[in-house]
């Protein structure tokens, strides 16, 4: 599990907790793979030993064990549509919306943070995990248009970054009129 402090300021986890459908650990007690627990604006500290389910699960990140608790809980993410035991703390503290997943975890991907924003549509599916690297979005994009005349149909897009991109797929779909 990968951590970034995004802040203004340096903050000490050591004893923060992880909480995930009954299992319980505080950070200190995890191996740290990369960085440090002391994280610095900006920084990423990796840590391992802390079992997730990727088929469906959620984390919630806590500064301490009072995991009922919306003034402990710091962050939180939810995957594989369905609701899990700490859904509710997110929602009341207003970082997670209710009845909103990400996409089931592949195996051997992971799922990132686009450091913005809360909820599913925040993250994204990571082919190729960036364990103690920066994330970035395989394909950024800054304008998108269609313009439809007749059954024609043209595409206009502008990227600003592409990482590990080779193509891109377009699919169509025709409506019919009853």
């Amino acid at each position: 599990i990968e951590l970034k402090n995004t802040g203004g300021s340096t903050v000490d986890i050591t004893s923060w907790w992880f909480c995930s459908l009954f299992s319980y650990a505080q950070l200190s007690s995890l191996p740290v793979e990369s960085g440090s627990l002391t994280l610095a604006s900006g920084s990423l500290v990796v840590l391992s030993g802390f079992s997730l389910n990727n088929t469906v699960a959620d984390l919630g990140l806590y500064n301490t064990n009072s995991f009922g608790s919306g003034t402990a809980m710091e962050d939180f993410v939810e995957w594989g549509n369905h609701s899990q035991g700490r859904e509710n703390v997110a929602e009341g503290k207003g970082i997670w919306p209710v009845n909103e997943f990400v996409p089931t975890v592949i195996s051997g991907h992971s799922i990132e943070w686009k450091a913005t924003g809360d909820g599913s549509s925040h993250w994204y599916d990571q082919a190729i995990p960036t364990l103690g690297a920066e994330n970035t979005l395989p394909v950024e994009l800054s304008s998108f248009t269609a313009t439809v005349l007749d059954l024609n149909v043209t595409l206009r897009w502008r990227t600003e970054t592409e990482v590990n991109n080779a193509e891109f797929q377009v699919e169509r779909k025709f409506l019919r009129k009853k």
